[in-house]
């Protein structure tokens, strides 16, 4: 069954997963990935979801996929329960997924049960493909990009800080220049859980 959390931004939802992550995480370390951010000027957001895992009772163990070779990455994406993968640049951290030929591993550990948890680019990544943000992520940081093609493990495609700055003028552009795609617009204060076929959108007050 696939267990999956998509957000824009994960440290600001995390408690709406609260009961999600008891029920199917319990004390697993997570596998925190933040090969998106590696280009990003601000990355604050990284930081504050590292600080989230901790607070909630999470060890952590962080995998820059870029930084990381392919033999490390497979056999941590082998034996951990739980991945995490942070915001920054898609095209980028497509790019670098590509580069160690973790795509198919990654989609594999998901139906085999390993939990996703997507914020941001980790959210758009879980989508058939990743053009769409296009008007929001500099694709020139991917210059070795092979394709856009995602994860595709959920028939839908996260528009990430919808209404929310600095992106209010590109999610609603995506929203427009995509309308033929089935987009699922996330604020920072919104977050989706994936269990099996059952897909629930859950918003923080």
């Amino acid at each position: 069954m696939k267990k999956i959390c998509l957000a824009s931004y994960f440290a600001g939802t995390a408690h709406l997963l609260e009961p999600f992550f008891k029920k199917h995480i319990k004390n697993s370390p997570v596998l925190f990935i933040p090969t998106a951010s590696n280009i990003e000027d601000y990355k604050n957001y990284v930081y504050e979801a590292e600080q989230k895992w901790q607070e909630m009772g999470y060890q952590i163990e962080i995998l820059d996929i870029a930084n990381t070779d392919k033999e490390t990455a497979v056999n941590k994406l082998e034996q951990t329960d739980l991945v995490y993968i942070s915001g920054g640049n898609t095209f980028y951290l497509l790019q670098e997924l590509q580069n160690k030929n973790l795509i198919d591993i990654l989609k594999r550990r998901i139906e085999e049960g390993m939990v996703y948890i997507g914020e941001s680019a980790g959210a758009i990544l879980a989508a058939k493909s990743i053009t769409y943000s296009e008007l929001m992520d500099n694709r020139e940081h991917a210059s070795h990009l092979q394709s856009d093609n995602g994860l595709d493990i959920v028939d839908f495609y996260i528009v990430p800080h919808y209404q929310n700055y600095p992106f209010v003028q590109t999610s609603e552009q995506i929203i427009q220049h995509y309308a033929h795609l089935n987009l699922l617009p996330l604020s920072n204060q919104e977050t989706v859980i994936i269990e099996g076929n059952e897909v629930r959108k859950l918003t923080s007050i």
